[in-house]
């Protein structure tokens, strides 16, 4: 492995981690793929919040890239502790499972200071005995890079694809020219509920994009009283905003003034009957979380607020609808193209922690990993060739419906 022009030192406290935050925000700015998934804000958050939820014990490990003194890059993880039977099994991870797109590096050059990262963490194998990064975004020819790093650093891995997709859906035209690649029927069906909405609106019915959620005080009840409603195959699903709802104000209170955050809401009279939470990462729309009263559901209303969405993306020069990882029937009506995530386990080579990691893995499984990545199956990963969109339904349990 060729010698490294970065410097890696690893964040470790708090205090760290707030000296970072200058440096850290402005690689955001730089980035060629920002992902709010992997910046600052989104980072302190979670970690602040699985810090006191959690027993484990728990520390930041934020390695930061320096060239020449200046911060490159950083990776944003986490070194966790698991004690059993007085075995200990210190792991390295990303912060947390609760978002779909993690970057093993948030920087300006994904190859060097991926190696660069892959350097640091064998050099450094006595501080882990595991290593799990999950959700990990596959650029196309990204995996097999990091493969080649860590086969060539002496550390056994494995890779496998998430089982689940995410499907996107390309914003090449506003909403009246996506309802032109439906079929009549379709059409047909999508017009007269959007009739029914116009329809509505004498009695008080409307449709909004909160671009500043922080300004709206009660927004984030009423988010929670509706999701409260919701309902997956029949029975009401698991709470999530209403579970993060501090984190969830925070989120707000720190990506909303940037605009990196928005909540589209479709109301009757004050009444909040829907809403779609989504975040704006650079050229791209990530929806994150949708939720709707149904005692509406005659109005299809988590339908009915995408036409707003994307005519107000479009109108930006957003360039994509990404519906997250999960292929519910609905998102593939909309769409056929979808990316992959993947799931990496890096083992330590030495025999102590690779048996002490194994009794781990036998106590702790995971959720379930799709197939095994092979190098031949490095192109494309990142995406799928743009097909026939198919005809939307309104089974919006949730747009980022597996993770949550």
């Amino acid at each position: 492995m060729r010698t490294s022009p970065y410097n890696v030192e690893a964040v470790t406290s708090e205090e760290g981690l707030r000296q970072l935050e200058a440096e850290w925000n402005a690689l955001d700015v730089r980035a060629p793929e920002p992902n709010v998934f992997a910046g600052y804000d989104w980072f302190r958050i979670w970690n602040r919040y699985y810090t006191a939820a959690y027993s484990s014990p728990r520390t930041p490990h934020v390695l930061v890239l320096r060239r020449q003194g200046v911060v490159a890059g950083v990776a944003p993880l986490v070194r966790i502790g698991f004690s059993r039977l007085g075995v200990s099994v210190p792991r390295i991870e990303f912060c947390g499972h609760e978002w779909d797109y993690n970057n093993l590096v948030f920087g300006d050059d994904p190859c060097g200071q991926t190696e660069a990262v892959v350097q640091y963490l064998a050099q450094n194998a006595n501080l882990w005995d595991l290593i799990q990064l999950r959700n990990l975004r596959a650029p196309s020819g990204a995996i097999e890079h990091l493969h080649s790093a860590l086969t060539a650093a002496g550390l056994p891995h494995t890779i496998h694809f998430e089982a689940e997709g995410c499907p996107f859906l390309p914003l090449d035209t506003a909403w009246e020219g996506i309802l032109a690649r439906f079929s009549a029927s379709t059409r047909h069906s999508l017009r007269l509920g959007q009739s029914r909405i116009a329809r509505m609106q004498a009695d008080g019915l409307r449709i909004r994009i909160v671009d500043e959620p922080h300004r709206e005080p009660a927004l984030l009840d009423r988010m929670i009283a509706v999701e409260r409603q919701k309902r997956v195959g029949g029975r009401p699903a698991p709470l999530f905003v209403a579970r993060y709802r501090e984190v969830f104000a925070a989120l707000f209170a720190t990506l909303g003034p940037g605009g990196k955050v928005a909540v589209a809401l479709m109301e009757l009279d004050g009444r909040l009957l829907a809403w779609n939470l989504y975040f704006r990462c650079g050229h791209k729309l990530w929806g994150y979380l949708t939720a709707y009263d149904h005692e509406f559901s005659r109005l299809s209303p988590g339908t009915m607020l995408l036409p707003t969405i994307i005519d107000d993306g479009f109108a930006r020069g957003f360039e994509e609808l990404d519906f997250m990882t999960g292929e519910e029937a609905y998102k593939s009506r909309w769409t056929s193209s979808f990316r992959r995530t993947c799931c990496v386990r890096i083992q330590n080579p030495r025999p102590l922690a690779r048996l002490k990691a194994a009794v781990y893995l036998a106590l702790r499984p995971g959720p379930a990993a799709g197939e095994v990545w092979a190098p031949s199956q490095s192109q494309g990963v990142d995406g799928a060739s743009v097909e026939s969109v198919q005809a939307p339904s309104d089974g919006e349990a949730s747009m980022h419906g597996s993770q949550h």
